[in-house]
């Protein structure tokens, strides 16, 4: 796993690919400082640290309703079902597979009416 530098609160672990590989990546989910819901890959290539980045799609607060009445969830409880939705069933995992589990996610989003805001970082060796 990726060791997350951000600074989530309740986050939840979603997918992540095999440790062993050259290239590793995972999926978590949780609330930032704000209280706005934070979809977060990271991405790190063993390889060359110039290409090891971080995606995070931001719902504001104000939003987060729409994805609770979908889920049937509370708003504190949206990391948690988020993560069962969908992280649940998934073996061994490569980071093309989990770039695919973040846009589901994305669509998912959408399709309940809310919006996100994409932020991209380039990590650097302390955030790997």
């Amino acid at each position: 796993m990726i060791d997350s530098k951000s600074k989530m609160r309740d986050e939840a672990l979603i997918v992540e690919s095999d440790n062993d590989m050259e290239i590793v990546s995972s999926l978590s989910v949780g609330f930032d400082l704000f209280g706005n819901l934070v979809v977060e890959m990271d991405y790190a290539d063993g390889s060359d640290s110039r290409y090891d980045y971080r995606l995070d799609a931001i719902v504001d607060k104000d939003e987060l309703v729409l994805l609770s009445k979908e889920l049937e969830s509370f708003n504190e409880s949206l990391p948690l079902a988020i993560s069962d939705r969908f992280g649940k069933g998934w073996k061994l995992l490569t980071p093309s597979d989990i770039d695919g589990v973040f846009s589901d996610i994305l669509d998912f989003i959408l399709d309940c009416g809310a919006h996100y805001k994409l932020k991209r970082d380039r990590l650097d060796n302390n955030q790997v």
